[in-house]
């Protein structure tokens, strides 16, 4: 009885989150990687078209996340050449409606209003790609059901799957599926789905980057 005793108390310390469920393991991602209210970052946007054609964009990413839950960041572009000094500034409220503003250098020195084509909403893409607010500063919890998947092995590393449902159709398809490794309980994957529930993109975290603690970024 000591020996089980001892085996089950190792088995829940090297799994601290297997019996969590899909919103308590997003909470537990959310409070060990986005505790910093300010963030400046260095990123890449790999966009890779259907016939496997890359076009990598470089920026830097300032982002403030206050308490109440809406958000403000900036996207300031260095390349390619075409969108090099090319700025987005963005708000989102903590309904989760969106404001976007540009700057285009060819345009003088004023930020010009974006107008939304779905009622100004997170998801909305911005200068053509396929990202958009809500890719760049993550799900508002409240907002969505959360419903954890079978755990799965990719490239020999260990993930819980949750899947993102919206909050007013918690029994359709998913809009979202997250990958969180397991070791570091970080989100390395999430792939994104249409109406239909046909995979629509990927959007994947690479070079990750111990910063403090237990925190990652990529």
């Amino acid at each position: 009885m000591v020996l089980v005793a001892v085996v089950l108390a190792s088995w829940a310390i090297a799994e601290p989150y297997s019996q969590h469920k899909g919103r308590q393991l997003m909470q537990a991602v959310y409070d060990r990687h986005e505790q910093y209210p300010y963030v400046y970052e260095e990123q890449s946007m790999i966009m890779i078209d259907q016939h496997g054609n890359k076009n990598t964009r470089k920026l830097r990413r300032y982002s403030r996340v206050r308490a109440e839950g809406d958000a403000d960041f900036l996207l300031l572009f260095d390349s390619p050449l075409d969108i090099k000094g090319v700025a987005l500034l963005a708000h989102r409220d903590i309904s989760g409606q969106a404001r976007q503003s540009f700057y285009l250098p060819a345009f003088g020195s004023r930020f010009l209003l974006s107008q939304p084509n779905h009622g100004g909403r997170s998801g909305d893409n911005f200068l053509g790609t396929d990202y958009s607010i809500e890719n760049l500063v993550g799900d508002r919890l409240d907002n969505h059901k959360h419903i954890r998947r079978d755990d799965t092995v990719i490239e020999e590393s260990e993930y819980y799957v949750v899947d993102v449902h919206k909050i007013e159709q918690p029994e359709s398809r998913p809009i979202r599926r997250h990958y969180i490794r397991k070791d570091i309980l970080f989100i390395t994957r999430t792939d994104h789905f249409d109406d239909l529930g046909r995979l629509h993109k990927s959007q994947t975290n690479h070079d990750l980057v111990k910063v403090h603690g237990g925190s990652w970024r990529a």
